[in-house]
């Protein structure tokens, strides 16, 4: 298996920089990469497999297969402007060469309908007769096949192994449809059982940018069509915790969500920066323009100890928590006595709690 894989991996090197000498500069100005959506002809000279053997002994479609790439002439390309490039060499990302084949052969596909990230272009040399030299302009990218005449379940549940893990993971949270459904969810549940750790939370805290992460990450697991709720109970199994503890957590997680979703902050804009822990930008209602934070539900200043308490965090635009302050309602006092009930907020806690609402009473 160790050969198979070293052969994978020095295929994919070859057919992406084979004699490639440097590199010229981004594919455009200004910028490290743009992207295009395009539509590719479905011809088998175009694409180019690596030639691992996979065993393809049962019915398609297959969970592992060779990796893939588009080249073609840029004049080829219908629509598409000459004189940027000679050649294209763009890498599929999100479906593996037999099930590519498969399925564009099934549906008698002509052309299938892709977005291409162009990464770069690469000055090429190549040896011709005569030991003479030609210099081709390559436009490097990664490519994903977006035609939604394929069914989902074509589609990889992993990344190629030339292609970097972070890579991959950007272009699950961009293209949450266009990738396999089970992967979606498998991939979203793990980044939340990391967020939401109660050792790591205990340890190294950021509770409000792991809220903004989570949100994230359902986020896209709901726009690839997972249940959130389920992604959220997958990733709170390896969790030794009461379930009553668990059931705040996923509460607040949807009401978070939810919170999210109706301010308006999931577009890809917000979804990048809450990947990032950061505050997403208000689009709908009275707010707008603000950033959406994460305040706390039970104040710090009354209750320190739920902190990094992810059942105590709420997303909240600036404005807003602002002018909540420190005041504790009756209906905060309620969710202390479930955090409390739960395991999550100590006896002293809740007296503190009781107590900052009589004052203000």
């Amino acid at each position: 298996m160790n050969r198979l894989w070293t052969i994978l991996l020095a295929f994919c090197g070859c057919l992406r920089l084979a004699a490639a000498s440097s590199v010229e500069g981004p594919a455009e100005p200004g910028t490290n990469q743009w992207t295009e959506r395009v539509m590719l002809p479905v011809g088998h000279g175009k694409w180019i497999g690596t030639a691992v053997g996979y065993d393809h002994s049962g019915p398609a479609p297959w969970t592992d297969g060779n990796c893939l790439s588009f080249m073609a002439g840029a004049s080829e390309l219908k629509g598409r402007p000459t004189g940027k490039a000679d050649v294209v060499n763009w890498r599929i990302c999100n479906i593996h060469a037999e099930n590519f084949h498969e399925i564009t052969k099934r549906l008698r596909l002509t052309s299938v309908e892709a977005e291409v990230i162009h990464r770069a272009l690469l000055m090429q040399t190549n040896l011709v007769a005569e030991g003479r030299q030609t210099v081709q302009v390559v436009d490097a990218g990664d490519c994903i096949i977006t035609d939604q005449r394929i069914p989902r379940k074509w589609f990889r549940a992993a990344p190629c192994v030339c292609l970097a893990y972070e890579r991959w993971l950007d272009y699950l949270v961009t293209y949450p449809d266009r990738i396999n459904g089970d992967a979606v969810g498998a991939e979203c549940a793990r980044q939340i059982t990391r967020l939401i750790s109660p050792t790591l939370l205990a340890n190294l805290g950021g509770a409000g940018e792991r809220v903004q992460k989570c949100v994230c990450w359902l986020a896209v697991a709901r726009q690839g069509g997972q249940s959130e709720p389920e992604v959220i109970d997958a990733a709170q199994q390896r969790h030794t915790v009461s379930k009553a503890r668990k059931d705040l957590t996923k509460t607040m997680l949807l009401r978070n969500l939810d919170i999210a979703d109706r301010l308006g902050c999931l577009d890809a804009e917000g979804m990048a920066e809450m990947r990032q822990g950061k505050a997403a930008t208000v689009r709908r209602g009275p707010y707008q323009g603000e950033p959406l934070g994460v305040t706390h539900i039970i104040p710090q200043a009354v209750c320190p100890e739920l902190d990094n308490c992810i059942a105590n965090r709420e997303l909240m635009p600036a404005r807003l928590s602002e002018s909540k302050g420190n005041r504790v309602e009756a209906w905060q006092v309620g969710w202390a006595r479930q955090l409390h009930e739960a395991g999550l907020l100590s006896d002293k806690g809740l007296r503190a709690v009781e107590k900052a609402a009589r004052i203000r009473r």
